[in-house]
């Protein structure tokens, strides 16, 4: 902001400008999701029920992380009885 004396005018310098509310994001996140909608992958057909069981677990994760070792704790004591892989 500035003030111009003579005339005790304020003059205010802006360097950018962003959206109030919703904004760019949320337009993107509705453009691809009705994107998604009109190519049908949003339709009940497509669904499948998720098994009891899941043959696989995925963690992203570091091999000597604490989020690998409870993630093999919870799964040992809910799946009694399924082979786990053993801690290195």
């Amino acid at each position: 902001m500035s003030l111009y004396e003579p005339r005790g005018d304020f003059q205010l310098i802006v360097e950018s400008l962003e959206e109030a509310g919703l904004g760019a994001l949320q337009r993107e996140f509705e453009r691809l999701r009705d994107k998604l909608k009109a190519e049908g992958l949003f339709n009940e057909g497509h669904k499948r029920p998720l098994p009891a069981v899941p043959k696989r677990i995925g963690v992203v994760t570091s091999p000597k992380a604490a989020a690998l070792r409870d993630k093999l704790y919870k799964l040992k004591e809910r799946l009694f009885g399924v082979a786990l892989p053993t801690e290195t």
